[in-house]
């Protein structure tokens, strides 16, 4: 008779647990890509470049930051990888996708959030006053901008930023059109998280309006962009 109730109880209990668990990674990876969203925003705030940079101040084509990582295991990337105009980036990494799909940003693109949020790696630096005018835009980096390391997700993957899609380079091509230097981007710049299948399925270059963003059970903060 014991073992009957034991048995009944782990029938009703088991669903209810993994529920409470499942619930728990989205809450999770909801408050995750917040904060390191957030934490971003500070960051360019305090700094005042605009953009994220491996050589601060500049934010040229071959220093800005297109892709942030964490650590953890590379997700499924689903869908084309997008192509941003040609002057918009640099040879060789003509397109870009997450981590984890074709054509991902070229290594030498990507940089890990804990160094530009916990350590200022990229030597950000403080503001310098001159006589007679003010400030430059920015007092530096007054990290850490997260309370601890950065991890995977709840389901052990990275979380990723497209940071490509914050500024328009300063040496980009002259014109009024997406991603030029006088166009600003239409993308969405967005801290993601796979999710519990392991597939992004949310474009690395999404936007609002083009209904593509966000898809599957990814789990998305917007950053900057169309649809904030």
């Amino acid at each position: 008779m014991i073992l009957m109730v034991i048995a009944t109880l782990t029938a009703v209990i088991t669903p209810s647990m993994r529920d409470y668990l499942d619930d728990a990674r989205q809450i999770k990876a909801k408050e995750d890509v917040e904060a390191i969203g957030t934490a971003v925003k500070r960051l360019l705030r305090d700094t005042g470049t605009g953009c994220l940079t491996d050589a601060p101040p500049a934010c040229t084509l071959a220093a800005r930051v297109d892709l942030l990582v964490s650590s953890g295991l590379d997700p499924t990337a689903t869908g084309a990888a997008y192509t941003p105009p040609s002057a918009s980036t640099v040879e060789g990494n003509a397109n870009s996708n997450w981590i984890g799909g074709t054509d991902a940003v070229a290594s030498g693109r990507q940089d890990d959030m804990y160094d530009q949020l916990m350590t200022n790696a990229a030597g950000y630096t403080a503001a310098s006053f001159a006589t007679g005018s003010a400030p430059r835009g920015g007092i530096g980096w007054r990290g850490a901008y997260l309370s601890g390391a950065i991890g995977p997700d709840p389901w052990s993957r990275k979380y990723q930023a497209n940071t490509m899609f914050l500024l328009q380079a300063t040496d980009a091509g002259a014109g009024t059109t997406n991603g030029l230097v006088s166009g600003g981007w239409i993308n969405d710049t967005l801290v993601i998280s796979a999710g519990p299948d392991g597939i992004i399925q949310t474009l690395f270059g999404s936007d609002a309006t083009s209904g593509t963003m966000p898809t599957g059970d990814d789990v998305v903060y917007v950053v900057a962009g169309s649809s904030r």
